[in-house]
């Protein structure tokens, strides 16, 4: 490029006086001042166009995704706020513990800083929070474009991790089954919970200034 430029401003000052050395010349030299002015002429529209679009997409794409991964986490801290008294339980000896406590179709505790009833029972609040997140990470996908590899892994394991898997299952068990306790899922919730730890990371790393 320091090349082009130098070539046209040489051509300004003083080819463009030369006489010809050889037949021709004059329009060689003049074809190569053109090709000269081309490739800046598109640099700068490189820069201004092409770089500028670049930049406004992601920053839209920032604005729009990240929202959507703190619905993910938030749905995550309610319910391990709900079940534990804690946004991220992952001491599977504690999760166990407390789930033995709790049948699925026990009623959820009223959150004071929710909308949530008692007249919800666990398997139906557990089962609308996962298709709650996995509505969000199927937005997300539609940006795969423009996310990072690391954030593309991490919802992908999210999307097919044993926790979302499990519910799956929970949602066609008969109310004998439901008549159950939740201990089956302390490990999957775990897995879960560490992996929504990765998503806080990555959103916390994108909001520093």
């Amino acid at each position: 490029m320091f090349w082009l430029s130098g070539s046209v401003t040489h051509y300004d000052l003083w080819w463009a006086d030369l006489p010809e050395l050889f037949d021709g010349g004059g329009e060689l030299l003049n074809s190569s001042y053109n090709l000269a002015m081309g490739y800046i002429v598109s640099f700068v529209f490189y820069l201004l166009v092409v770089r500028y679009k670049e930049y406004r997409d992601s920053a839209y794409v920032n604005n729009v995704t990240l929202p959507l991964i703190e619905r993910i986490i938030d749905s995550s801290n309610l319910v391990n706020e709900c079940l534990f008294d804690n946004e991220s339980e992952k001491d599977i000896e504690v999760l166990k513990r407390k789930l033995k406590a709790l049948k699925y179709t026990d009623y959820i505790p009223k959150i004071a800083k929710t909308f949530l009833y008692s007249a919800t029972t666990w398997d139906v609040f557990l089962i609308q929070e996962k298709q709650n997140s996995q509505q969000n990470i199927k937005r997300l996908f539609k940006f795969v474009s423009h996310l990072e590899p690391e954030l593309i892994d991490t919802l992908t394991r999210l999307e097919s991790c044993n926790y979302y898997l499990s519910l799956v299952f929970v949602n066609r068990y008969t109310d004998e089954m439901k008549n159950r306790t939740m201990e089956e899922l302390a490990e999957s919730i775990a897995q879960h919970n560490e992996i929504i730890g990765e998503l806080k990371v990555f959103v916390n790393a994108r909001k520093a200034p």
